[in-house]
């Protein structure tokens, strides 16, 4: 059922990108938008994103209005000793205000006497204040800019999480074109050795060639079919692991053996690459640079808050009170006020300064990481471009010298059939032919993983 499955869900996706027939090849484009799109680590990339808003809601409920009400009363041989009653709404506000609004009602033969109220209850409006600690800096503010930073770490994490499933994909699809175009070379030395085989044994029925040559080419060609098994199993493993990135609706896919790579365009590669790079801000916009910038202003964040820590605490309070409800504002007298202020403050400050120092401690890690992490991309970039260009050169000599194997080994087949040449010369020459193709086909693909490599160095998603 899998291959059913797996078959019907290429080719409908191949169809849906326009094409006027099914096709038996997978594009590295139509691949790595289903890797983007399905493979469950893309998903699990974006869940970061989704935390970070989380978070950020978490940070934003310090901010909640909050209504809170207490209850409590003493009843015994039918005396009332006490019942009180408060219900309080409180309105956090940014630097660490708090607005309140508050109901009493409270009697009983044996209450406290400072909680008298009315008969008809006591309404307060108040502001709460922190004079020192907590004032500018405190905890509910230094949550919500953290929060905002988590999510722009957040988005750096993905981003690198993203790159590099794209260049571990790419490199298995490129990896599998490589052992297809290698099956194509021994394919095509096959079909060169059974015609040999089948000229040579033509040749010795007819008194031309000796027995020995017909067993030479009986053991090439088989050498060819040896070497053509082989490379179908390297392609097939290839292909497995090319599978390994395709997902559909959180299901695995299996590439069938009728699905191959399609032919990469190199000039569009190459105008992918040079257009990527001209971007004069890569470093800075590195996803490892923008972790760790995030990083780093989470803790200067925590940095203000540590130092604020050093200052005493003194919160005030004062509350306007009213018996009347009805009268609203009007009411409130500011002869009839509760003032309460609280005062704090440890003497040797060792827990806090030692905290101070902990905090100063991991910025400058951080500023020490991200000026060695700048070094060494830029170094690694560098490093790529060379390389990228080594191997480009390479490659054109690559293929220079595999077309003039292929015109020795032409002209020496036109040699054998005249009966100018031996069979060893031709299979030697052959040999070389080959060698040469599979050496361009290896330099095809240390190409194309340079610039994969170059790319996500450069923290570039494909």
């Amino acid at each position: 059922m899998k291959w059913i499955i797996s078959v019907f869900v290429l080719l409908l996706f191949q169809f849906s990108f326009g094409q006027e027939k099914w096709r038996d090849t997978l594009s590295f484009e139509e691949f790595i938008s289903i890797v983007k799109k399905q493979h469950p680590l893309a998903k699990q990339a974006d869940l970061k994103i989704q935390d970070a808003e989380a978070k950020l809601l978490k940070a934003k409920g310090l901010f909640d209005p909050k209504l809170e009400s207490n209850f409590s009363q003493k009843e015994f041989k039918n005396t009332k000793y006490y019942k009180e009653f408060s219900s309080t709404f409180k309105v956090p506000l940014w630097y660490g205000i708090d607005v309140k609004a508050n109901y009493e009602d409270n009697d009983g033969k044996y209450l406290d006497p400072s909680l008298t109220v009315p008969d008809n209850g006591l309404y307060a409006v108040g502001i709460s204040v922190p004079l020192a600690q907590d004032f500018i800096f405190n905890k509910r503010d230094i949550s919500v800019k953290k929060a905002r930073e988590y999510g722009n770490l957040a988005k750096a994490e993905q981003q690198k999480l993203v790159i590099d499933l794209l260049s571990d994909a790419s490199l298995a699809y490129f990896l599998w074109y490589k052992t297809d175009l290698d099956v194509v070379v021994f394919q095509n030395s096959l079909e060169n050795a059974k015609t040999r085989f089948e000229a040579t044994k033509k040749s010795f029925l007819e008194g031309e060639k000796a027995a020995v040559d017909t067993l030479e080419a009986k053991i090439n060609l088989d050498n060819r079919r040896l070497d053509l098994e082989n490379a179908y199993l390297s392609r097939n493993k290839a292909k497995l692991n090319v599978s390994n990135y395709l997902w559909i609706n959180d299901i695995p896919m299996e590439i069938q053996e009728e699905i191959l790579p399609s032919e990469i365009d190199l000039e569009e590669w190459r105008l992918r690459t040079f257009s990527a790079l001209e971007n004069q801000n890569i470093i800075e916009n590195h996803p490892k640079i923008q972790m760790l910038n995030s990083k780093l202003d989470i803790s200067k964040f925590d940095k203000k808050l540590k130092k604020n820590k050093l200052l005493p605490k003194i919160n005030l309070e004062y509350n306007f009170l009213s018996s009347n409800f009805d009268e609203g504002v009007q009411a409130l007298d500011v002869d009839n006020y509760k003032f309460k202020v609280k005062f704090s403050f440890p003497i040797f400050l060792r827990k806090e300064r030692g905290e101070l120092r902990i905090i100063k401690n991991k910025i400058q890690d951080l500023e020490y990481q991200s000026k060695y992490e700048t070094l060494v991309l830029q170094n690694k970039i560098t490093a790529y471009q060379i390389e990228l260009e080594s191997v480009s050169k390479q490659r054109e000599i690559a293929i220079i010298n595999t077309k003039n194997y292929e015109k020795l080994v032409k002209a020496e087949e036109r040699k054998f059939f005249l009966g100018e040449s031996a069979l060893f010369t031709i299979n030697y020459r052959e040999q070389k032919w080959i060698e040469a193709q599979l050496k361009n086909n290896i330099l095809l693909y240390k190409l194309m993983k340079s610039k994969i490599s170059l790319l996500q160095t450069a923290g570039i998603v494909l």
